[in-house]
C-alpha cells in the first residue's frame, strides 16, 4: 500500500482536502494529526482497515534516516 499524506482545510467556505507530496517540520518541531487537519490515508489496499486496528508503517526522511511508527487506525471523525 502507498501512504499519502493529506490536509484537510476549509477555503472560501469550502471544506476540500488536498493532497501533499511531502511535510516540512522544522527541526526539533511537532506535526498533529487529527480530524480537520493533516492525516494520512493508506492507498491501494486491497482489506478495509477498521478504526482501533494497529498499522505498522516506516516513515523517510530527507535526511535518509527512517522511523517506525505503530499507528492505531481512526475513523474520519477521529474515532
Amino acid at each position: 500500500a502507498e501512504v499519502q499524506f493529506h490536509r484537510s482545510m476549509n477555503q472560501q467556505g469550502m471544506e476540500q482536502m488536498v493532497h501533499l507530496a511531502r511535510i516540512r517540520i522544522a527541526k526539533g518541531g511537532t506535526l498533529d494529526f487529527a480530524p480537520g487537519g493533516y492525516h494520512m490515508m493508506l492507498m491501494g489496499r486491497r482489506h478495509a482497515l477498521k478504526p482501533g486496528q494497529r498499522v505498522v508503517l516506516t516513515l523517510d526522511f530527507d535526511d535518509g534516516s527512517h522511523q517506525t511508527v505503530e499507528l492505531v487506525v481512526k475513523g474520519a471523525n477521529g474515532t
